[in-house]
């Protein structure tokens, strides 16, 4: 045999023996046994049973108060001027009608020593005029009492002559000179009468322009009082002042603000809560606040429609006097939203 044969005689005896090999281990294996019921582990579930009823779903909810005063005022002189004086500063407190600055009146008050010249001087000239003219409508007056008597008189005896010229006994010539008498007597009359008239016309119009004269001064006085007491700047409620627009030696139009008053014991507040609960505080008439430690009552005092956006509805109530919470200070309020209804 060659050697190539016995090389190939040798790998199929090596292969032979380890199929034999792999085989008898094989059987040797223990089978699997499958697992008993007494040896598997048990799972327990425990469940609830919950009837179902009818009742409110709600949530807590918290909405921002904000505290703000019930009164602020921007104050202002009703006059143009120079301000001489400011009494206040900034955070100080004020009370009702006291002085927060004034305006220098100098200019004021020459005007008004010079308008109260003018108010004696007329009031002097109405009287002259009304002296003056009584005067001269008693003259006047008198001469037409004289001419009516003449006229009278001349009437008289111009009947008289025509009766005596009837029978003879009054001349042509004297019955023309009655005539001519009797003429003159009217025309006197018409005069004095006329001059009675224009007296009386003369002396209202020159009084009327003089009593104009001295009421337009009156009014101008009237109004320069009033630019004077305007020209101090007093607070409108009690409080205190929170800024100043002018200072000492500015000079202001009237109607510029000079400061800006803000109460300090009238506070509001103001939060917005869904329709549902603003009927609830609407109901109670108030509604606590908490702020430093300690619980403060406010007053309900409107409430707005219901926002389009927002669905809520602002409250304003009014904190109860002397409640020590400054104004600009934000309040947390909770409070109890009911979101649905049902089982």
């Amino acid at each position: 045999m060659t050697a190539r044969r016995w090389i190939l005689l040798i790998a199929l005896a090596c292969g032979g023996l380890i199929l034999a090999f792999q085989q008898g281990w094989l059987d040797r294996r223990p089978a699997a046994t499958p697992p008993s019921a007494e040896s598997a582990p048990t799972r327990v579930l425990e469940v609830s049973v919950v009837s179902p009823r009818l009742g409110n779903l709600s949530a807590e909810r918290v909405t921002s108060v904000v505290i703000e005063p019930a009164r602020e005022s921007r104050i202002a002189a009703g006059t143009s001027g120079r301000v001489s004086a400011v009494f206040k500063r900034e955070d100080e407190a004020v009370t009702r009608g006291e002085v927060v600055a004034e305006l220098d009146t100098s200019a004021l008050l020459l005007r008004r020593q010079n308008l109260e010249l003018a108010i004696s001087s007329a009031e002097v000239a109405l009287r002259d005029a009304q002296l003056g003219n009584e005067g001269a409508r008693t003259q006047a007056e008198a001469a037409l009492t004289t001419a009516r008597a003449n006229l009278e008189l001349a009437r008289r005896r111009h009947a008289e002559g025509l009766e005596l010229s009837q029978v003879g006994a009054v001349s042509p010539v004297e019955l023309a000179q009655l005539e001519a008498e009797l003429s003159q007597a009217r025309q006197n009359f018409d005069v004095a009468q006329g001059e009675v008239a224009r007296l009386s016309q003369a002396d209202e119009g020159s009084l009327e322009l003089l009593r104009l004269q001295r009421d337009r001064a009156a009014n101008d006085l009237a109004q320069l009082n009033r630019e004077l007491g305007e020209a101090v700047i007093r607070a409108p409620f009690t409080g205190e002042i929170t800024e100043l627009h002018a200072a000492e030696g500015e000079f202001v139009e009237a109607g510029a603000p000079v400061a800006t008053v803000m109460s300090s014991n009238e506070l509001l507040a103001r939060f917005s809560v869904p329709p549902a609960v603003a009927s609830e505080l609407e109901a109670a008439g108030s509604v606590p606040l908490r702020y430093g430690g300690a619980e403060h009552q406010a007053r309900i005092l409107s409430r707005s429609s219901v926002d389009v956006e927002t669905q809520l509805v602002e409250i304003t109530a009014a904190l109860e006097d002397g409640a020590p919470i400054p104004s600009g200070v934000v309040i947390q309020l909770p409070y109890e939203a009911e979101l649905a209804t049902g089982l």
